[in-house]
């Protein structure tokens, strides 16, 4: 399908023009023949109404939706529970396209939240409890926010960040609180005189129906929007990818407020009627696989970096014969965890890729559950996507050889054009293809079609299948008085991938230590997500620059996998 101002016009068209990029920069985008029709000649879609439509029809409401700490939930709670608060933004004024921030953990007034917000026309923006004031101040102003559903833990962040966002008319906070303030509205409150009932908003397929951040790359995220439609394309391709039963019962670790775990979580668990596990705790190797064990966990989505740690908790002290598949993505999968893991389950774990500016996964290695791509192959473009291995240049390469992708099909990146203060650059780079998105990793396609990752040429840290931003921690750090200037640059570990490592510049009058080690790091954690906090420090004289004072990075880099390898 050729691509069109016509089509263009119908994308995201419920946002303020002045939020979007140029459309000369949208992505084309095409989806499989038999759900092209729904996109183009449906005029409503609201991608809730479906996922919830879907229960209602298959008589599930009294299935088991949730397994969580504080017991397991029924579809039937969540569907009246979302009818309530959809009836209470209502009340509160909200309006279709109204962006809202939302910020939970593994809880499920968060799947509720997200649900109730695309009930009514909203566009949700969901958020981790880990992240400081600062990170929340700027998706407020960036998204233009109007309110914010937050869980009442660490909601003193949420107030420090209302002081330079103007845009933030009401807080909705889950749980006890003490902060006095007329904006802030206790969840409970709200809902407890509300209906159930519900008329969903007459969104349309194209309308946008969540903004995702990424980990950004020059100390800020990128807001990545994604339409309704394609929320729904991929709850049925990856039901399909699965062969996803009634009976299964799915366990991702990640967070709820990152694309991924939010997409598995909600989406796909929705979508295809089964039961998830949703626990608010810290992520534990042992707890993992007990849980697996517990729950009878057939269905288990997770990073490479999880599945290392629970090698080292001696997984086969545990009964995890209830799993029919695994399915890592996220970072690059090794050799030797791959083969290990085959051998404890009898089958080999699957690998695929997924985005957030794609919104979920969009190269997969299996079919109707059955992994057909061999080995650590991420294996072929999804139902509908096209992929070319390409050269700097966007120039089509032979198999055998690295390229960066482009892609196209039911998703493409599309990045909010607002307060990001280098969102010209990344439009450029990565939405100026005539229709097809960039993507800096590196691949090759093998004779027989196979894709194959080979690694990200970005500076980006990958750190337990999270990305983390090196200037970001390096504009921190430089905050400190001990500190002249830093770099940071990734760090080989063994169970995590990678580290955050930083090579610091002292001050006059400051004397390296273990002392100013643990400050340093606290200093990190008490300013951003505590998760990107360098765990390696090492102080040096100067650090290396090129002809214009530009910090060589890369031979810090290159300098700490040379001494992981000799080590």
């Amino acid at each position: 399908m050729a691509k069109s101002e016509d089509k263009n016009d119908k994308i995201f068209s419920n946002l303020p023009e002045r939020l979007l990029p140029p459309k000369k920069y949208f992505p084309d985008l095409i989806y499989p023949e038999d759900f092209s029709r729904i996109v183009w000649n449906r005029e409503h879609l609201n991608c809730a109404e479906i996922l919830i439509d879907g229960i209602k029809k298959r008589g599930l409401e009294s299935k088991i939706a949730y397994y969580t700490d504080k017991g397991p939930i029924k579809y039937r709670e969540i569907i009246k529970n979302t009818g309530k608060l959809a009836n209470g933004l209502k009340g509160l004024g909200i309006e279709s396209g109204d962006r809202v921030v939302i910020r939970f953990g593994e809880r499920i007034e968060g799947i509720i939240a997200q649900l109730a917000v695309w009930m009514v026309g909203g566009v949700a923006v969901p958020t981790v409890p880990l992240e400081r004031s600062r990170e929340l101040e700027y998706i407020f102003n960036d998204t233009e926010c109007r309110f914010v559903i937050a869980q009442s833990d660490g909601i003193e962040e949420v107030q420090k960040a209302l002081d330079n966002s103007p845009t933030v008319e009401n807080v909705i906070v889950a749980g006890d609180h003490s902060i006095n303030d007329d904006k802030f509205i206790q969840y409970d409150d709200l809902i407890k005189n509300e209906s159930s009932k519900i008329e969903p908003e007459k969104t349309k397929p194209l309308d946008a129906n969540i903004i995702l951040y990424t980990g950004g790359t020059t100390g800020r995220p990128k807001g990545c929007i994604h339409p309704h439609a394609t929320e729904i394309y991929f709850a049925k391709v990856l039901t399909e990818h699965r062969g996803t039963r009634l009976g299964d019962v799915h366990f991702f670790p990640g967070p709820l407020g990152h694309a991924f775990g939010n997409g598995e979580k909600i989406t796909q668990t929705i979508y295809g009627g089964i039961t998830s596990v949703l626990f608010d705790k810290k992520f534990s190797p042992e707890l993992a696989l007990e849980i697996i064990e517990k729950f009878r966990v057939s269905i288990f989505i997770g990073s490479p970096t999880m599945l290392r740690m629970m090698l080292r908790a001696n997984p086969e002290k545990y009964d995890l014969t209830s799993l029919r598949l695994v399915e890592i993505s996220g970072e690059y999968f090794d050799e030797t965890t791959f083969r290990e893991w085959t051998k404890i389950l009898g089958f080999e774990p699957w690998n695929t890729v997924g985005m957030t500016p794609f919104r979920h996964l969009f190269i997969l290695s299996a079919k109707n559950g059955r992994k057909i791509a061999p080995g650590l192959s991420v294996g072929q473009p999804a139902p509908g996507f096209e992929i070319k291995v390409v050269d700097e240049k966007g120039e089509e390469l032979p198999p055998e050889k690295e390229g960066y992708i482009l892609v196209r099909g039911p998703s493409g990146i599309c990045y909010l054009n607002n307060k990001h203060p280098d969102i010209k650059r990344y439009l450029e780079r990565d939405m100026n293809w005539g229709g097809w998105s960039l993507s800096d990793d590196i691949y090759i396609r093998d004779q027989e079609g196979w894709l194959w990752f080979k690694s990200r040429e970005s500076f980006l840290i990958r750190s337990g299948g999270r990305f983390i931003s090196p200037t970001e921690v390096e504009e921190i750090l430089n905050m400190h008085p001990a500190v002249v200037e830093s770099a940071v640059v990734p760090s080989p570990d063994k169970e995590r991938g990678e580290v955050v490592k930083a090579f610091i510049v002292l001050s006059e009058g400051y004397k390296p230590s273990g002392e100013l080690v643990k400050e340093l790091q606290e200093f990190v954690k008490s300013k951003i997500a505590p998760y990107k906090y360098p765990r390696k420090i090492e102080f040096v004289d100067s650090l290396p620059k090129d002809g214009v004072g530009k910090i060589q990075r890369r031979q810090l880099k290159e300098k700490e996998f040379a001494k992981s390898e000799q080590n």
